[in-house]
């Protein structure tokens, strides 16, 4: 469940993934087999918004992750992290993607 995987409540998520579909960038649809499930699919709109954003992201999570480097208790994390980053992880080979 999205919710649990984001460790946000399951009210609160429901309220963000409206915010989204009300502004085109997720459509929501029912489960084919259970009626009370609902799915969501990122739009071409939400896709092309993730894609503007990435970099302003990315540039965000460097500048924290260089500040968290200098703290000695942090910084092998810090390279666990910049390897991952390399794309050192066993879904970047071909293995199983996580959703």
């Amino acid at each position: 469940m999205l919710a649990a995987d984001a460790r946000v409540g399951a009210p609160c998520a429901w309220s963000r993934t409206c915010f989204c579909k009300d502004r085109g960038l997720l459509s929501r649809y029912l489960c084919p087999t259970d009626r009370r499930g609902i799915y969501t699919d990122v739009t071409d709109a939400g896709r092309r918004l993730l894609e503007e954003a990435r970099p302003t992201r990315n540039a965000a999570l460097r500048e924290a992750l260089d500040e968290a480097a200098a703290e000695p208790v942090l910084a092998p994390l810090v390279d666990a992290i910049r390897q991952l980053q390399d794309g050192d992880r066993p879904d970047a080979a071909g293995g199983p993607e996580r959703r």
